[in-house]
């Protein structure tokens, strides 16, 4: 069993991370992009965050998206051209 003082650092750690790509999402999001544009952008963000290392650190499920009335958790597949972002969606993420 990991030690509880361990626990509670990851479980920190993560916590800053979603802070940090959540406010670097909220900048860099903008409307024309592609869904794969802002998943991507996320990923990228999280990886360089906890210094990706195999199965030690990196992202834990890929990034959900959706648009409108559309389901949640949709994830993008590369090269996917679904979706492009406006000004009148409503665009949600899970990261």
């Amino acid at each position: 069993m990991e030690d509880p003082n361990l626990t509670y650092e990851n479980i920190r750690r993560g916590a800053e991370v979603h802070r940090l790509v959540r406010n670097h999402a909220r900048k860099f999001i903008r409307p024309g992009m592609t869904m794969t544009e802002i998943a991507n952008g996320i990923e990228d963000s999280v990886r360089a965050l906890v210094e990706e290392n195999g199965l030690e650190a990196g992202i834990g499920f890929p990034t959900g998206l959706s648009l409108n009335n559309c389901a949640a958790h949709y994830t993008p597949n590369a090269g996917d051209t679904i979706g492009r972002w406006i000004y009148l969606a409503i665009m949600r993420k899970a990261f």
